[in-house]
């Protein structure tokens, strides 16, 4: 999991779009297990810029994790998941 989408966690529950809480989810991931969250390094920004402009810079960092892990991506984003180059999921 990204860091980036820990924050946009962050960023959501703390305007009330999401009824939970951050500190819920922290917990949840920390105790199902089965989640790695990854930083945003060099790496992650190579594959990043790799990617078309048009997704925008969040969906990039998420991509270009997904990419660089070789993970699945689980998205109802309709554009990402029309990427060939994306394995995604939902």
């Amino acid at each position: 999991m990204p860091t980036i989408v820990l924050a946009e966690l962050v960023h959501i529950a703390e305007k009330k779009k999401v009824p939970v809480s951050v500190s819920e989810v922290l917990k949840a991931i920390q105790d199902v297990g089965g989640f790695l969250v990854v930083p945003l390094d060099l790496s992650i920004v190579r594959r990043m810029v790799e990617l078309p402009p048009s997704w925008g810079i969040h969906d990039r960092i998420i991509a270009a994790t997904a990419l660089h892990y070789g993970a699945r991506l689980l998205t109802r984003d309709e554009e990402l998941r029309a990427a060939a180059e994306l394995d995604t999921l939902w």
